[in-house]
């Protein structure tokens, strides 16, 4: 009987004292749970619009004190997640990540807890593409303490590790500009109490050149080609009308092989509007040359000859007009 008084008394010793390690250190005086916090990214290696993602490479670091970890014996050590309170750290917007620092926490003697890790791969990022490709984006690592609100846990920025940016990026699409990193309070929905969590924004402009080379220039090129039909005798119907059938059809090639460089979104981007644009314009070009051959097979050439002259300068016109709206 005295046996047994003695096991249950060790085994409440041994729960109370794995529930003090595992409770948040400051819950007794109802105090805030500071955690000192850095979020630095190394790199960013590519912005997918399309899949709304993007890919970097991030080192985190928390740190917080806990009275209850000092050392008797003064020195440090490493522990695992089940020995010790932490604020369960998670990235709200992770999706495929890869950790290459080992999962521990190290403690110092006077009970100072720091957590580090290095994260590579995807984040979730919901992209605003109307403005497509002039466009300015905002790229955010969101992290919270899960089932901790601000009034329990609360992060701060560490003033002796701050946060920030690496000089130089692998991303060549965007230019990157400022950088905030500061506390945050995350809802996860309306109806749920906010958590308290962290978050670092980058801002960053896409940079035109890439689609102006790859995209743009050629388009236009196609569209300018669709216009020399209108240098064409209207008696020539023949040669009109190989000239502008041939400028559709490239530019309809042409749609379909640009189709993985612009973002697959349902609503209308700049770009979109004037690739639109620039087709009504081939289509045009080969409807007023049916016109036009028409009236000269019905002895109305110098009908057809001004519906020429007068679409060799409306034509140019109107295109420096769809620019102008898709991109200004």
């Amino acid at each position: 009987m005295i046996i047994r008084l003695l096991l249950l008394v060790n085994l409440l010793l041994i729960c109370l004292a794995s529930h003090a390690e595992n409770s948040r250190p400051g819950i007794e005086s109802q105090s805030v749970t500071t955690i000192y916090t850095t979020v630095f990214v190394t790199d960013i290696d590519e912005v997918d619009s399309a899949n709304q993602s993007f890919i970097a490479n991030v080192y985190v670091e928390f740190k917080w004190h806990d009275p209850r970890m000092k050392s008797i014996d003064n020195s440090s050590r490493e522990v695992t997640f089940d020995k010790t309170w932490h604020p369960r750290i998670q990235i709200v917007n992770q999706q495929h990540l890869f950790r290459t620092f080992p999962e521990s926490f190290e403690v110092s003697k006077n009970g100072n807890v720091t957590y580090r890790q290095r994260y590579w791969g995807d984040f979730s990022q919901p992209l605003d593409l109307k403005e497509f490709p002039l466009d300015s984006q905002l790229l955010e690592i969101q992290i919270v303490a899960a089932g901790y609100n601000d009034k329990e846990v609360l992060f701060v920025q560490n003033p002796d590790e701050p946060s920030g940016l690496a000089d130089k990026l692998s991303v060549t699409e965007w230019a990157v500009g400022h950088w905030v990193a500061e506390a945050m309070t995350y809802w996860p929905t309306k109806n749920v109490e906010p958590l308290s969590g962290f978050h670092l924004l980058i801002h960053v402009d896409r940079k035109v050149t890439y689609y102006t080379i790859k995209i743009i220039i050629p388009l236009l090129l196609i569209v300018a080609m669709s216009w020399l039909v209108f240098w064409i005798n209207p008696v020539e119907s023949g040669s009109q009308i190989s000239v502008a059938v041939t400028a559709m059809l490239t530019l309809i090639a042409y749609r379909f092989s640009i189709g993985e460089l612009v973002p697959k979104v349902s609503y209308l981007t700049r770009l979109d509007y004037f690739i639109l644009g620039s087709t009504l314009m081939v289509f045009l070009s080969l409807l007023l040359v049916i016109i036009t051959s028409n009236l000269a097979k019905s002895g109305q050439t110098q009908l057809a000859l001004g519906i020429d002259r007068w679409s060799r300068i409306i034509f140019p016109f109107a295109l420096i007009f769809i620019s102008l709206v898709a991109f200004v």
